[in-house]
């Protein structure tokens, strides 16, 4: 019986360090992804750009009245 209990503790551990393992793989992949669409030059940062400077021409056409 002891036995048994020792096998499914080092089974659900395994089972937790494996869902980590997937997780900090994913917040890597998502993090190299966001990374190269802000360093790259291209489309991406220029849309953002544009983004911004729109909303910041809005803010100050607001506080201008």
């Amino acid at each position: 019986m002891k036995a048994l209990l020792q096998r499914l503790g080092r089974q659900r551990l395994r089972q937790r360090a494996q869902g980590m393992i997937e997780y900090a793989l994913i917040a890597a992949f998502i993090c190299g992804i966001t990374a190269t669409v802000f360093a790259a030059p291209g489309w991406m940062p220029d849309m953002i750009n544009g983004m911004f400077d729109g909303i910041q021409t809005e803010i100050e056409t607001l506080t201008a009245k």
